[in-house]
């Protein structure tokens, strides 16, 4: 099960585990900063952690989306020929694709998906969704995986679908 709530977390959700535990997650604004908090707790295995991660958040107003080096602002807030130029860059950086916080709909999803970023069947560069909401519908059949596909905290509003995939270490 799933709870939510409105205690200044945004995205907050608190699920109930085996064992008589719980997880939590949410997003939480700090300045121009965004933290992701994780916690969890396992009375009955004896276990508990907490987990932070934090960005830059984008500049608009009430965004809770990850702002991009180049232009301040997360990758749905960019322009099309920021997005385009972001994209291209990320596969020979060594860099991630940062999304987190982002809110991903179906035709920003669109653009990652037909982006060097999948170039040949192939994940060419770590991706993060961390935190996001994703409304899109995300369904990959027979793509390679040589870099992470980071969901953990995300809100995920539809169908994700890996079929056929092969997952590389």
């Amino acid at each position: 099960m799933t709870e939510q709530s409105s205690y200044g977390r945004e995205r907050y959700r608190r699920f109930s585990l085996a064992g008589n535990g719980s997880a939590e997650t949410w997003l939480q604004r700090r300045g121009e900063h965004i933290e992701i908090k994780t916690k969890f707790e396992v009375p009955n295995a004896g276990g508990s952690g907490a987990r932070d991660e934090t960005y830059q958040r984008c500049a608009q107003h009430g965004c809770l989306g990850e702002a991009l080096p180049t232009t301040g602002q997360c990758f749905a807030h960019s322009t099309q020929a920021a997005r385009t130029e972001y994209l291209g860059s990320i596969p020979n950086s060594n860099r991630a694709l940062c999304l987190r916080g982002t809110s991903i709909s179906q035709s920003l999803w669109n653009e990652i998906a037909n982006s060097p970023i999948f170039l040949g069947g192939r994940l060419r560069a770590p991706i993060t969704l961390a935190g996001a909401e994703i409304e899109a519908s995300i369904r990959m059949d027979g793509v390679a995986f040589d870099h992470y596909f980071q969901l953990n905290t995300a809100y995920i509003l539809n169908i994700i679908e890996f079929k056929n995939c092969q997952f590389h270490s």
